[in-house]
């Protein structure tokens, strides 16, 4: 499976730190299924250049998106219905990744 475009998911703990990055193919319903699966806690979903793409608040819901146009059309309509329960969160596949800044720094 070739993967077009890659998004990278960050989820936050009640500290506001987070552990790792999940990188990800860009889908709406993958995004959706990201937040619902991470709805206890606030998550940040940027783009492989760390462009913002959407960031959401404890409970699942979308606190902040730059692009209304892609929130409108593209994502809520995918992510509303796995909220309210009528469709199921997809399983995400992530991708790893061979590039470790940390690894850079030493």
């Amino acid at each position: 499976m070739k993967i077009k475009n890659k998004v990278i998911g960050y989820v936050f703990n009640k500290d506001g730190m987070y552990d790792e990055k999940h990188y990800f193919e860009d889908t709406p319903k993958n995004i959706a299924s990201f937040i619902t699966q991470h709805q206890f806690n606030k998550c940040t979903i940027t783009d492989t250049a760390d462009t913002l793409i959407l960031t959401s608040s404890v409970g699942g819901f979308i606190d902040q998106c730059p692009n209304q146009g892609y929130l409108q059309n593209e994502l809520l309509p995918v992510l509303i219905p796995i909220q309210m329960g009528v469709a199921e969160p997809q399983e995400i596949e992530f991708i790893e990744t061979e590039y470790c800044y940390e690894q850079v720094m030493q």
